[in-house]
C-alpha cells in the first residue's frame, strides 16, 4: 500500500513471478539493478495512476449522461463524489510526474506526454462539471486543484538541474501544435466565462466585481492565470494562431489591468486591495511570458503601437486596447505605493520593462508600417515620475524572494532612458543631485530626496545594498549617454544646472574607484567612469575637467596596483583605461580624439607612474624570445595600442619609449602566433595614425619593420592578412617611396590578392585589398607632384597606377558585393586624385570610357553599397573628363561613346532621384524604412554626379536633349520638395543647378515652363531664414543665371505654381523684388513681371505690381542717363508718384 500527500490509500499490486512471489526487491543486490527496479516500480505506479484517472473520467462522463436523462439528485451526489476522487487521482498523477522528472533519468517522452495529456483531460472534465455544478464548493475546489496541478507539471518540466526555471531549456513534456492549441483554449475559456465574456465573440469585457470579492472566484482565477503563465512559458512557441494571443490580451488581460479599484469600491470600509493586486500581478506575469516568444510578441504589440496622444476621449482610449496605458494607469495610483507588500509593484516594473523592450524591437522592424515615436507619449513621461516616487517610499528594500523594489524600478528607469532618451532630457533632474554641496557618506534615510547619487553612496552595511548600487550606477550611465550635452552647452541656464550635477557625479565616481567593492559594483563603477569621458564635451564644460582628471588618475593608480599582482580587477581597469584614451574608429571612419582630461593628465607628473608601468610591461614582454600569450598580457597590449594611437606625442623626448615600441612591434610581427601578429600590425597602424595627428614628430620606426609587412601578407590566417593590408593602406608617401623600389615591395602581392579567381579565396581579404589599393593610390597621387620628372620612383609609380586600375576594373565584376564596392572605391579615389593633379601624363593612363561603362553596369547592382560607390565613382570619372585641356583630349577621341554614356547616366540617375522624391510624396507601406533611406542616399549621390555629366553634355554635339531635360527637371524637383527630403539632397541639387550655364537653359528648354518652375522652387527656399549660407549663395546664383532666360510663359508658370509645400505668395514675390533691386536686374524683367502680376486671375496685391512697374521705369531712366546728376535722379524717384495707387 502507498499513500499520497493527503493520506488517501491507493492499492498497488506488484508484478509476481511464476511461483507466486513478488518481484519487489527490498535490500541487497546490485546497485544498478536496484535503481532499475525502482524505476520499473515508478513506471508501473505511473501507468496504474494513469489508468485510474482514465477510468474515473469515463465514469464521470457516463454518470453525467445518466443524470441528464433522469435529473435525479442522487446522481448529482454521485457525480460530485467522482469529481472528488478524480481530483485526488489527478493530484497523485501530477506528483508522480513531477517526481519522475526530478530524478536522474526522466521517463520516456511518450510516457511523459501521455501522463500530462491525461492530467489536462481530467482538469478539463472537472471544469466542465464545475460549470454545471456552480453551487458546489467541492467542484470548484477540484477545478482549482486541477489547474494548479497542470501548472506544477509544466513548471517542473522546465526546471534545470539546480531547480531554477530556464526559459531557454526545452520542456521535458512535448506537445504537438494542435494539442497545445487545445490546451490553451481549455485554459482560456474558463477565464472568459468568469469574466462573462464569450471567447469567440467580439463583445466588450466588463470585469465583475465578484471576481475580487468572492474568495472561491478569486482563488480560481488566480489558479487559471498561473496555469496560463506556465503554459505560455513551456508551449508559447506552439501557438501558430497568433490571433489567440491578441484576443487573450485585449479581451482578458487588459480588462483585468484596467480594473479601477477606487471607482468600484467607493464608500466601502475595506477595499479588497490584495485580491485585486494578486490578480493583476498574475496578469502581468502572463504578459511577460507572452513576450518571451517573438511571434507572440509581434502579434500582441503591433496593434498596441498607436499614438496615444491622438486619443482625447478616455472611453475611446479604453476600447482601443492599449496595453502600455493600462499598466501606467495602475502604477500611477499613489494608494498602492503605501502597501507593505511590494511584490505587485515589482512585477509591474518587470512587465513594463519587457513591454518597452519588445515594443522597441518591433518598432525597428515595422517602422514603415506604423511610424510612431513612442517616446512622445505621455505614458513614458509618467513612468519617469513614478520611478522617482518609488525611490522616495519608506518601504523594505528587499523582498523575501528576488530583487527589491528599488532594483526593479531602477531597471525600468534604465530601460526607459536607453530606449527613449528624448524624454530623459525633461526629467533628468528627478534622478541627479541638484544641490551645490553633497556628502558621499550621507545616509538616505534622513535625506529629503533620494536620487541616484544617494543610492550609489549608501554605506555597505550589508551585501543587500550592492545590487541597488550597481543598478543606480548603470542608470546614471544611461542618463549621461542620453542627455544632449553638446546642445545644452549653448544655454547658460541649462549648462549651469547640468554642470553642477555632473560635478557631483564625477567626484563621487572618483571616490568609488578608490574603494574596495564587490566585482559587479566595480564593473558598474568603471562603466560609469568610461561614459563620463566619452559623453561629456569637456571643452564646453571646463569646470568638469579637474574632477575628471581625478577619475582618470585614480584609474591609473588602480592599474599600477593591479599590475603588481594581477587579479580579476585588472581586466576591468585596463579595458576602461583604453576606452578613456580615445583612438576608437567611429562609424564614419574617423578616429575619436583624446578626451581633454586624459590629455591633461598624461602631460602631468601624476601620470608618470602609470606610463612607466605600461612601458616597463611592454619592455618586459619584448625581452622574451617567445611571448606568453596570457589573457592579462593581451589586454595590456591592447591598452598600449590605444595609448600609442591617441597619444603618440608621449614618445617624443624619451628614446627608451620609442625603442620599447620598436622592439615589441618587431617581435609581434615575427611571432608564430597569428593573434600576436594582428596586435603587431595594429600597433604599427596606431603609430602611423598617431604620428599624423601629433604635428612635428621626430623619430620613426626603422624601415625594416615596415618591410616585414610583405611577409605577413602571406600568412594563412585571413584575419592577419586583413590587418596587414589595413596597415599598408596607412603608410605615408615617404615610406612607400622606399618600399616601391625595394625587394619587399608588397604592391604586386596586394594587386594579386584583389582578384577572385587568381588571388585570395577569402572575400574579406579581397575587399580589404581593394580598399588598401585605393588608399595607397591616393597617397601616391598626393605625393607624386613632389618628385622630379624622369625619376625612377615616378616611373615606377606610373606603372603601378596603370596596373592597379586594371586590377580594380576586374574586381568590379567580383561575385562578392563588398569586393565590388571596394573596387569602385579604389577607382573613385584614383579618378578624384588624378583630377586634382591635372597632369596629362596621369590622365591618359585612365581608360575613362571603360571605367564609365563598368560603373554604369554597377548602378543596377543588387547591393545598395555597390550602387552608392558606383554613383560616386562615376561622378569622379566625369569630373576628370571635364578638365580643360587634359580631359577634353580624351573625350575628343570618341565623342559618340561619350554622348551615349551621358544620356544613359542622366536617365538612370534621374530615375534614382525620382524614386526618392516619390517616397516622400507618396509614403507606401510596400517600401520599408531601409529602402527609403537607401533611396535618399542614392539620390544625394546622383544629384552630385549630375553636375559633371551636365557640364560635359553642354560641350558635346548631338546630345540627347530629352535625357538632359529629365536630369535637370529631377534636380528642380529636389529643390521644390526640399522641405520633405533631407538637407544633403537639397544642397547637392542646388549646387548642381548652379553649375548649369545660361546657354543650356536656353537651348534645352523652350516653352515648357521648366525655367519658371525652377525659379518658383528657388524662391520658396530662398526666403527661408534657416537656409545655410552656402546653399543660399547657390540659389541666388541659379536665379541670376535663369532670370535673363525667362519668357512670359516661364514667369506665368512661376507665379501660378501652387505646390503643396512651395506655394508662391506675396511674401515670395516681395523677396524676389528686393533681390532683383539688390542685384540691379535690368528694366525689361521688372516690366515683364509687372505685366504678368497684373493678371487678375493671380490675385496678387496691386501694390507689388506697382512696385515692379515703377522699378522698371527707374532702371530704364538710369540706363538712359549715362551721364548726369545721379543724386537728382534718386530724388526724382523718391518724389515720383508713379508708384502710388
Amino acid at each position: 500500500m502507498r499513500k499520497n500527500k493527503k493520506g488517501n490509500e491507493i492499492s498497488f499490486i506488484g508484478k509476481k513471478d511464476w511461483n507466486g512471489k513478488s518481484s519487489l526487491n527490498f535490500g541487497g543486490g546490485n546497485r544498478n539493478t536496484k535503481k532499475s527496479e525502482r524505476k520499473s516500480i515508478a513506471d508501473a505506479q505511473l501507468q496504474m495512476t494513469v489508468q485510474n484517472v482514465k477510468r474515473l473520467i469515463v465514469a464521470l462522463q457516463n454518470q453525467q449522461d445518466a443524470s441528464s436523462k433522469t435529473r435525479d439528485g442522487k446522481n448529482q451526489r454521485v457525480i460530485i463524489g467522482i469529481i472528488v476522487d478524480l481530483q485526488k487521482e489527478v493530484h497523485v498523477l501530477a506528483d508522480e510526474l513531477n517526481a519522475s522528472m526530478e530524478g536522474s533519468k526522466a521517463p520516456t517522452e511518450e510516457r511523459l506526454r501521455g501522463g500530462f495529456t491525461v492530467v489536462c483531460e481530467a482538469a478539463g472534465a472537472i471544469e466542465q462539471q464545475c460549470e454545471l455544478q456552480e453551487t458546489e464548493v467541492d467542484c470548484n475546489e477540484a477545478a482549482i486543484s486541477g489547474w494548479n496541478d497542470i501548472a506544477s507539471v509544466i513548471t517542473n518540466s522546465l526546471q534545470n538541474e539546480n531547480g531554477k526555471p530556464s526559459p531557454k531549456k526545452a520542456s521535458l513534456v512535448k506537445l504537438q501544435n494542435n494539442e497545445a492549441e487545445e490546451l490553451f483554449i481549455s485554459i482560456v475559456k474558463p477565464i472568459a466565462s468568469m469574466l462573462n465574456v464569450r471567447w469567440s465573440a467580439e463583445d466588450s469585457t466588463i470585469v465583475p466585481v465578484s471576481l475580487f470579492t468572492k474568495k472561491s472566484s478569486h482563488r480560481k482565477i488566480l489558479a487559471l492565470l498561473n496555469c496560463l503563465g506556465a503554459f505560455l512559458a513551456g508551449f508559447g512557441f506552439n501557438l501558430q494562431l497568433q490571433e489567440h494571443v491578441c484576443r487573450l490580451v485585449t479581451r482578458i488581460i487588459i480588462p483585468l489591468l484596467e480594473f479601477d479599484l477606487r471607482s468600484q469600491f467607493t464608500g466601502t470600509r475595506s477595499f479588497p486591495i490584495s485580491n485585486v493586486l494578486s490578480i493583476q500581478v498574475a496578469a502581468m506575469h502572463t504578459v511577460v511570458r507572452i513576450l518571451r516568444w517573438k511571434q507572440c510578441s509581434s502579434a500582441l504589440l503591433a496593434p498596441q503601437m498607436v499614438d496615444m496622444d491622438d486619443v482625447n476621449d478616455p472611453n475611446e482610449m479604453k476600447t482601443s486596447s492599449k496595453l502600455l496605458a493600462s499598466l501606467v494607469q495602475i502604477i500611477n495610483s499613489d494608494d498602492y505605493l503605501q502597501l507593505e507588500d511590494t511584490n505587485w509593484v515589482c512585477q509591474a516594473c518587470q512587465c513594463l520593462t519587457t513591454i518597452l523592450e519588445n515594443m522597441n524591437a518591433l518598432k525597428g522592424k515595422q517602422k514603415s508600417l506604423y511610424g510612431v515615436d513612442v517616446s512622445g507619449q505621455n505614458q513614458i513621461a509618467n513612468i519617469y515620475k513614478w520611478v522617482h516616487k518609488t525611490l522616495q517610499c519608506e518601504i523594505d528594500r528587499r523582498l523575501s524572494k528576488g530583487h527589491s523594489l528599488w532594483w526593479y524600478s531602477l531597471d525600468l528607469l534604465k530601460t526607459v532612458v536607453r530606449l527613449y532618451p528624448k524624454v530623459c532630457s525633461q526629467y533628468w533632474s528627478l534622478f541627479l543631485p541638484q544641490v551645490t554641496s553633497y556628502s558621499p557618506s550621507k545616509k538616505t534615510k534622513g535625506s529629503t530626496t533620494v536620487d541616484l547619487l544617494s543610492i550609489m553612496s549608501l554605506q555597505n552595511e550589508s551585501s543587500m545594498l550592492s545590487e541597488e548600487k550597481v543598478m543606480a550606477k548603470l542608470c546614471c550611465k544611461e542618463i549621461l549617454e542620453a542627455l544632449p550635452l553638446h546642445l545644452w552647452s549653448r544655454s547658460g541656464y541649462l549648462a549651469g544646472r547640468i554642470e553642477s550635477s555632473l560635478n557631483l557625479v564625477i567626484r563621487s565616481t572618483a571616490v568609488h574607484l578608490s574603494i574596495d567593492c564587490p566585482q559587479k559594483e566595480q564593473v558598474a563603477t568603471y562603466s560609469l567612469a568610461v561614459t563620463i569621458f566619452v559623453s561629456i564635451p569637456f571643452e564646453k564644460y571646463i569646470l568638469l575637467k579637474e574632477p575628471a582628471i581625478e577619475v582618470i588618475d585614480q584609474m591609473g593608480k588602480n592599474y599600477s596596483m593591479y599590475g603588481l599582482h594581477g587579479g580579476l580587477g585588472l581586466e576591468v581597469v585596463v579595458q576602461s583605461l583604453a576606452n578613456c584614451m580615445g583612438g576608437q574608429e567611429t562609424p564614419d571612419g574617423e578616429i575619436s580624439s583624446l578626451p581633454l582630461p586624459t590629455c591633461e593628465w598624461l602631460k602631468r607628473p601624476a601620470s608618470a607612474i602609470f606610463l612607466s608601468r605600461i612601458f616597463n610591461k611592454m619592455a618586459e614582454i619584448s625581452s622574451h624570445e617567445v611571448i606568453e600569450k596570457g589573457f592579462q598580457t593581451m589586454i595590456q597590449m591592447t591598452l598600449f595600442v590605444r595609448i600609442i594611437r591617441s597619444s603618440t606625442w608621449i614618445l617624443m623626448g624619451d628614446k627608451s619609449r620609442l625603442d620599447a615600441l620598436v622592439e615589441l612591434t618587431t617581435l609581434l610581427l615575427a611571432s608564430e602566433d597569428n593573434a600576436l601578429k594582428i596586435i603587431g600590425a595594429d600597433l604599427l597602424s596606431a603609430f602611423i595614425i598617431g604620428r599624423k595627428g601629433a604635428g612635428k614628430f621626430e623619430g620613426d620606426i626603422p624601415f625594416a619593420v615596415y618591410a616585414y609587412l610583405d611577409t605577413v601578407l602571406t600568412v594563412h590566417d585571413s584575419k592577419v592578412r586583413c590587418s596587414a593590408l589595413n596597415t599598408l593602406s596607412l603608410l605615408e608617401f615617404n615610406t612607400w617611396k622606399r618600399l616601391i623600389v625595394s625587394d619587399q615591395n608588397p604592391l604586386q602581392l596586394m594587386m594579386q590578392m584583389s582578384l577572385e579567381y587568381s588571388g585570395d579565396l577569402d572575400s574579406k581579404v579581397r575587399s580589404e585589398a581593394c580598399k588598401a589599393l585605393g588608399n595607397v593610390m591616393t597617397t601616391f597621387m598626393r605625393g607624386i607632384s613632389w618628385l622630379p620628372m624622369g625619376s625612377p620612383v615616378r616611373d615606377c609609380l606610373h606603372q603601378n597606377i596603370e596596373e592597379t586600375i586594371q586590377v580594380a576594373a576586374s574586381a568590379m565584376e567580383d561575385s562578392n558585393a563588398n569586393v565590388r564596392s571596394m573596387a569602385l572605391f579604389a577607382i573613385g579615389n584614383i579618378a578624384f586624385d588624378t583630377a586634382m593633379s591635372q597632369e596629362w601624363e596621369f590622365i591618359k593612363l585612365l581608360p575613362m570610357l571603360q571605367l564609365c561603362d563598368l560603373s554604369y553596369n554597377r548602378l543596377f547592382d543588387n547591393n545598395e553599397k555597390v550602387i552608392n560607390n558606383a554613383i560616386r565613382t562615376s561622378g569622379n570619372v566625369f569630373h576628370l573628363a571635364n578638365i580643360e585641356g587634359c580631359g577634353e583630349k580624351t573625350v575628343a577621341l570618341d565623342q559618340t561613346s561619350w554622348v551615349r554614356l551621358c544620356s544613359l547616366f542622366l536617365q538612370t540617375l534621374g530615375s534614382k532621384i525620382n524614386r526618392a522624391i516619390q517616397d516622400v510624396i507618396e509614403v507606401s507601406n510596400e517600401r520599408s524604412w531601409k529602402q527609403r533611406m537607401n533611396s535618399k542616399k542614392q539620390a544625394w549621390g546622383a544629384c552630385q554626379t549630375c553636375s559633371p555629366i551636365l557640364q560635359l553634355s553642354g560641350k558635346l554635339q548631338g546630345i540627347d536633349r530629352e535625357a538632359v531635360r529629365n536630369g535637370i527637371l529631377q534636380l528642380v524637383y529636389c529643390v521644390e520638395y526640399a522641405q520633405k527630403t533631407n538637407e544633403k539632397i537639397t544642397t547637392a541639387a542646388v549646387s548642381s543647378l548652379s553649375e548649369i550655364g545660361k546657354e543650356m537653359w536656353l537651348s534645352i528648354f523652350n516653352t515648357d515652363g521648366t525655367r519658371g518652375l525652377c525659379l518658383s522652387a528657388c524662391l520658396a527656399i530662398a526666403s527661408l531664414g534657416s537656409l545655410p549660407f552656402g546653399v543660399k549663395e547657390n540659389v541666388h546664383a541659379i536665379m541670376l543665371t535663369i532670370l535673363p532666360c525667362l519668357d512670359d510663359h516661364d514667369i506665368t508658370t512661376c507665379l501660378k505654381h501652387n505646390g503643396e509645400h512651395n506655394e508662391i505668395g506675396q511674401k515670395n514675390i516681395e523677396y524676389l523684388y528686393g533681390w532683383m533691386v539688390h542685384n540691379e536686374v535690368g528694366p525689361v524683367l521688372f516690366e515683364i513681371f509687372g505685366k504678368n502680376l497684373s493678371n487678375p486671375s493671380l490675385r496678387y496685391d496691386v501694390s507689388i505690381t506697382q512696385k515692379f512697374h515703377s522699378r522698371a521705369i527707374f532702371e530704364a531712366r538710369k540706363r538712359r542717363r549715362s551721364v548726369g546728376d545721379y543724386n537728382a535722379m534718386l530724388d526724382s524717384e523718391e518724389d515720383s508718384d508713379e508708384d502710388e495707387l
